[in-house]
């Protein structure tokens, strides 16, 4: 499997310092024909995704190789790789302030490349808040 790029983006949000990895799974040589944003659940890690990470490369491979997809998974603030909060209030890991870095997150992506988001446990309930908000994704299809 081609090996997770990390990377650390320093300011999601001002003051919150997120892991955020990325692949490009499949043929190397061409652009992405879909962004695929992984998020884990509460209290987890994005390594969560390592095992599914390997499978989708496998499908790409078997079924469209001349296709890549980029595959980006982060670990919300506080866990997994990413940096504690300087400050240590409770407000910092709400589901509010949750939510706030993931749709920021999503902004950083490609809008003009197809995105599916894959969520586990909590994360499903921040990805349908993101999708009816309606100022981050404009155009639903599937």
């Amino acid at each position: 499997m081609e090996s997770i790029q990390v990377s650390s983006i320093d300011f999601v949000r001002s003051g919150r310092k997120l892991f955020v990895g990325e692949t490009l799974l499949g043929d190397q040589s061409v652009e992405p024909s879909m962004n695929i944003l992984m998020a884990h659940g509460s209290c987890a890690a994005s390594s969560t995704y390592n095992n599914l990470l390997e499978s989708v490369s496998k499908e790409i491979k078997g079924i469209q190789p001349s296709c890549s997809v980029k595959c980006t998974l982060y670990d919300t603030f506080g866990c997994g790789k990413s940096c504690p909060p300087k400050r240590g209030k409770f407000e910092d890991y709400s589901p509010h302030e949750d939510f706030l870095d993931f749709q920021a997150l999503v902004k950083k992506l490609d809008p003009s490349t197809p995105l599916l988001l894959v969520g586990h446990s909590f994360a499903t309930n921040q990805i349908l808040r993101l999708l009816l908000d309606n100022t981050v994704i404009t155009k639903i299809t599937g």
